[in-house]
């Protein structure tokens, strides 16, 4: 029985061509990102960036009670403005995504549970000079 070598030089091939891959998938990670986007905006000479950012999300779980989840954006927000943009208007919106009206047997009316998420709209202006 013969015993196979390995050739080296495909060995180092291989390692190579998986180092150029997972490097273009960071670089496609970050061009994806919200401060890669600022970064090629910057670089179309794009005096505005707006961005939506999802804040908090409120979503009804199985057993009729409610989930709460909260984002922090001030990394996001800090790294957008270090690609040279500076903070110039806030906003924040309620975006509905559904809603259950549940009728009460005991006492009149209805019970209704509304699901959404609360987005930051931020929008940046290019920092001269």
């Amino acid at each position: 029985m013969a015993i196979l070598k390995r050739d080296p030089e495909k060995a180092q091939q291989k390692e190579e061509q998986r180092t150029e891959r997972a490097r273009k998938q960071e670089w496609a990670a970050f061009w994806a990102s919200p401060q890669g986007q600022a970064r090629q905006a910057k670089e179309a000479g794009r005096r505005f960036f707006q961005i939506v950012l999802p804040l908090e999300e409120t979503a009804r779980t199985w057993r009729d009670q409610q989930r709460t989840t909260q984002q922090e954006p001030t990394g996001l927000l800090e790294s957008i403005e270090s690609e040279g943009w500076t903070l110039s208007d806030v906003g924040y919106v309620f975006q509905p995504t559904g809603s259950v009206i549940q009728e009460r047997l005991i006492h009149s009316g209805a019970k209704e549970t509304v699901s959404g998420r609360v987005l930051g709209i931020y929008l940046f202006r290019a920092v001269e000079g």
